[in-house]
């Protein structure tokens, strides 16, 4: 609702955007943890969006602000009517948004603080990238409609369509092997209870996954972290660190 001048609120009063992307979240997440303890590899995963992000380029661009949550402001005073942003300054239905996306981020690295080590449920948070030629705009100005999709494709590189062009498909699959570095530097498990923690029944990583394993490549794909992890954190290689 990116034309909106006055905030829409939910049944209990909260600015929509908050309610919907963070307050709803927050219950839920709370509400599925008990559920979550039992289960065999238990992870929970929320949508975040470089919008929200600082240091992603989409997060500098001031329209119509970059988030921030200031000093909690809003929420100092109830978020309530009148108040309608976290950080308590006039409303502005674009920042609303990118605040409550921020918030869940948030949230999602909070509880992966607080709960991964006692559960061993993984938090995360991902950006699926913009599907900018949908309906999802269909409320934002015709120009923005036009416009969003080019800036998408051609100086974000987030666009994403249906069946996706080769190039994104690789910057895709590069993204996910950077990701599951960056979960192995971090995690102190085993690689074999790594991959149990990260694959969802019948998903493409589990694919990936059986696939390296049919061709005995999963070893070699335990050799190539270790050698990663050698240059980037000796203590936690197995083998001789790389001359």
């Amino acid at each position: 609702m990116p034309q909106l001048k006055e905030p829409v609120r939910s049944p209990d009063g909260y600015e929509i955007s908050v309610a919907t992307n963070y307050l709803g979240h927050f219950l839920l997440a709370n509400l599925m943890l008990d559920d979550l303890r039992k289960a065999a590899a238990p992870r929970l995963v929320t949508l975040g969006t470089v919008t929200a992000n600082s240091e992603e380029f989409g997060g500098k661009v001031p329209i119509p602000a970059p988030a921030n949550l200031g000093d909690f402001e809003g929420v100092r005073r109830g978020f309530k009517a009148p108040t309608a942003m976290i950080d308590g300054k006039p409303f502005k239905t674009g920042k609303a948004y990118k605040d409550s996306k921020l918030c869940t981020m948030m949230m999602s690295r909070e509880l992966q603080a607080r709960f991964h080590a006692q559960t061993g449920i993984v938090f995360s948070t991902l950006y699926p990238g913009c599907v900018a030629d949908t309906p999802l705009f269909r409320n934002a100005p015709r120009l923005f409609q036009k416009i969003f999709p080019w800036f998408q494709k051609n100086i974000t590189k987030g666009y994403i369509a249906h069946g996706l062009p080769p190039k994104t498909a690789q910057n895709l699959v590069a993204q996910t092997f950077r990701g599951n570095a960056e979960v192995l530097l971090q995690a102190a498990e085993p690689l074999d209870e790594i991959v149990r923690g990260v694959t969802t029944p019948g998903g493409i990583t589990e694919d990936l996954v059986s696939t390296l394993m049919a061709h005995n490549a999963l070893g070699a794909w335990d050799a190539a972290m270790d050698k990663v992890l050698a240059r980037t954190a000796p203590d936690r290689a197995k083998g001789p660190a790389p001359k």
